[in-house]
């Protein structure tokens, strides 16, 4: 009886001996740094097992089920990874990254505008009772405002410009027999525009580009002309107007600060073709314009 004691002590004493061992094996083996990982998990496995037999082959009973070594276990001194961004997590990011880096290139965009006009000089014939008297006239800086509609890609546009100019005339040069007409003549000239143009893009950083382009169209021109007669003698009627044909040049600067907002300068060169009793007109416009992209 006292031996049967005595092996039942010494049995659980080398069990215990046998698990604690082996547990300090799998802690080394499995923080070891030795390649190849999977290697080295495999022979781990393998001791498990057979350390596990020959209990069995004792008389062991009821062991406890060993844990099966994986290679994906991670050693002891590799970093945690960062947990997976979530799908919203990247939509908002590729959302944000994508209102701070990028623009609205193509569309149809709507801009108003206004400007001033320098308006050169143009000499006209003034029509009396005994004919027609030449005369040149010098019309004030005057102003324009308009709305520009079209459709811009990368490196064109296209657009319809709606334009309205007026200026004053407040100094003229009189003929020789100016007898007939107060120096002090004055008048107006009042013009409604449709133009047609195209022309190209050219990209200068992301938020800036220049225009460059051209365009032809019809102007409705009225030209009116107050005279003060020295004499007493009548006058013919005193105002003009006529369609004429017009053409244009443009040079601009386009700033998009957001999506869909258009700011720009523009130098537009403008000619308007000669009218009865009056010779072509050019001018030099310089507009301001803010508008929206779609």
């Amino acid at each position: 009886m006292s031996s049967y004691l005595l092996l039942l002590r010494f049995y659980r004493k080398a069990k215990k001996v046998a698990f604690s061992g082996l547990f300090s094996l799998l802690v080394i083996e499995l923080f070891a740094q030795t390649p190849p990982r999977a290697k080295v998990f495999e022979d781990i496995q393998q001791r498990i097992d057979s350390m596990k037999q020959a209990m069995l082959d004792l008389g062991a009973s009821n062991l406890p089920e060993a844990p099966v070594i994986s290679p994906k276990m991670q050693s002891y001194n590799s970093q945690p990874s960062a947990p997976p961004a979530s799908s919203k997590d990247n939509f908002k990011a590729k959302t944000s990254t994508k209102s701070l880096t990028s623009k609205n290139e193509n569309g149809i965009y709507f801009i108003p505008f206004l400007g001033i006009s320098v308006n050169s000089d143009f000499n006209g014939a003034l029509p009396l009772v005994s004919g027609s008297v030449n005369h040149k006239f010098e019309p004030d800086n005057g102003s324009s405002v308009g709305l520009r509609l079209g459709y811009a890609w990368k490196y064109f546009f296209l657009e319809e410009r709606l334009s309205y100019l007026a200026s004053d005339i407040k100094k003229s040069s009189p003929p020789d027999f100016s007898f007939l007409i107060n120096r002090d003549l004055s008048g107006k000239i009042n013009s409604l525009s449709f133009q047609q143009s195209l022309g190209f893009r050219i990209p200068i950083t992301k938020n800036i580009s220049v225009s460059l382009g051209g365009g032809v169209g019809l102007s409705k021109q009225e030209i009116t002309i107050n005279i003060s007669p020295a004499l007493p003698i009548p006058l013919p009627e005193n105002k003009f107007d006529e369609w004429l044909l017009t053409y244009d040049a443009i040079l601009g600067l386009e700033y998009q600060p957001f999506d869909h907002l258009l700011t720009g300068i523009n130098y537009r060169w403008m000619r308007v073709e000669e009218m009865d009793h009056f010779e072509a007109r050019d001018l030099h416009l310089l507009e301001l314009s803010l508008g929206v992209l779609f």
